[in-house]
């Protein structure tokens, strides 16, 4: 089973790794970058872990079969032809789904991806598609993802280094620079370990962070 990692925890993580307070009389201090900056940072590096990391996404509501037609629009999660894995067709009272074995692929037509079949199996009837897709964004503390912690702690301190890089005087902007560049390297150095399928990444962060001395 894969770790899943909640949006409240990478938020509290991210940011005492940044040293950032929350504001207010008890830290007596501002923080640096806004609470939605460090959850857009968050998502942002979610979705750049696809296409290495992706989830299994299993729709049966966007597809209605139809007599005569046989190109279809396909959910907004399918981002590629090649991650739709099978189709079922939605069975009749008391029956299971039936998949489709062939007849059937998934090309780019005009900037969009369609599904096309070579015949319609049972007119009225939903699809069922089983495909790949990129993590899903997170918004409520409890929402999970399964990109492992230490890229998105490297990548989302990438974003908002570069945020920061932005607005800082001249002084301050180098060391955002450099900050952003390093983890951008370190976060990039972790992605290719994922691709690789290794699982030993957090001690890597460990290695490339005192390697780069960053925070």
């Amino acid at each position: 089973m894969a770790i899943t990692t909640s949006f409240s925890t990478l938020y509290t993580a991210l940011r005492k790794e940044l040293r950032d307070p929350q504001g207010g009389a008890s830290e007596g201090a501002s923080p640096r970058w806004t609470l939605d900056e460090k959850k857009t940072a968050i998502n942002d590096a979610i979705r750049d872990a696809f296409p290495t990391i992706q989830v299994p996404y299993i729709d049966q509501t966007t597809i209605t079969l139809s007599d005569g037609t046989f190109e279809y629009a396909v959910p907004a999660t399918l981002q590629r032809a090649n991650d739709l894995i099978e189709v079922w067709v939605e069975p009749d009272s008391g029956e299971g789904w039936k998949r489709q074995g062939g007849g059937w692929r998934v090309r780019e037509n005009n900037g969009t991806l369609k599904l096309y079949i070579d015949e319609v199996w049972d007119s009225g009837k939903k699809l069922r598609l089983v495909y790949a897709g990129q993590p899903p964004a997170l918004s409520a503390d409890g929402d999970t993802t399964v990109v492992p912690m230490p890229f998105v702690m490297a990548r989302a301190k990438y974003y908002l280094h570069s945020i920061a890089a932005e607005s800082a005087a001249r002084n301050d902007m180098e060391f955002h620079i450099q900050r952003a560049n390093a983890w951008w390297q370190i976060s990039e150095l972790l992605l290719s370990r994922l691709a690789l399928g290794q699982s030993d990444i957090a001690e890597g962060a460990t290695q490339f962070t005192n390697w780069a001395s960053v925070d």
